[in-house]
């Protein structure tokens, strides 16, 4: 009778020792399973995370490039009326106020180049309709804006080169970086930087002007010296 006892006890033992071995293995695999899972989730994460920025970084690089094709090799970007502003009609007061410093320049070009002042001057009446009046609805002015813009930029980097020489003419490319920079927001839905670097389109261009002709005293020297003749026809302009 007692040996049978022992036996039983001893099976009893056995059994319950199985058990809390093969519960200690499926909890084991269980975590396991669990610790894979989740570390596959992180490092799906971490490279879905990583392949986001090269992504934006690379869509980023073809809407300024887009911009700037567009700029340079659409002829029926210049004609078109419609507004390219996803935003619709939402007028800022900075940027409409931007658009009348082109008048800042007036008064130093028209002593020494009439045809870039008065181009200014319309350029400005132009610019306050297209970028502030009419911003995000199709208008006409979008269209006038459009066309005489380049033909100022022309006048006013010649005016630039006859006055302070290659190295202030060379600094037009900034306000025309800037100009590129705000197209590319537009075509990225991004309203704030639209208005920023439209902004700086109109003020760093109207600025370095201002600054060249107080450098070099356009008021009483039209032309850099030595340079007369190599100006001909373009004196006045």
């Amino acid at each position: 009778f007692i040996g049978t006892g022992y036996k039983r006890q001893a099976s009893a033992m056995e059994h319950s020792n199985y058990s809390s071995m093969s519960s200690m293995t499926v909890t084991t695999v269980t975590t396991g399973e669990d610790s894979s899972s989740s570390c596959a989730e992180e490092d799906s994460s971490l490279y879905s995370k990583t392949m986001q920025h090269p992504n934006r970084r690379l869509s980023k690089r073809a809407s300024f490039s887009d911009a700037a094709s567009t700029i340079l090799a659409k002829p029926s970007y210049r004609f078109n009326t419609r507004s390219s502003l996803p935003w619709g009609h939402r007028p800022h007061p900075v940027l409409g106020v931007s658009c009348l410093c082109y008048l800042l320049i007036v008064p130093y070009l028209l002593p020494c180049y009439p045809v870039a002042g008065g181009m200014f001057i319309l350029t400005t009446l132009c610019s306050y309709c297209s970028d502030h009046l009419y911003t995000g609805l199709d208008s006409m002015a979008h269209m006038f804006d459009k066309l005489v813009a380049p033909t100022t930029f022309f006048f006013a980097v010649r005016a630039i080169y006859s006055t302070g020489g290659l190295k202030w003419a060379i600094t037009s490319h900034i306000a025309v970086a800037f100009h590129i920079l705000a197209m590319s927001a537009a075509k990225q839905n991004n309203y704030w930087g639209f208005v920023l670097h439209h902004t700086l389109w109109h003020v760093v261009g109207v600025g370095l002007m201002v600054a060249c002709c107080i450098a070099n005293d356009t008021m009483t020297e039209c032309i850099v010296p030595g340079k007369q003749e190599d100006m001909g026809l373009w004196y006045g302009l």
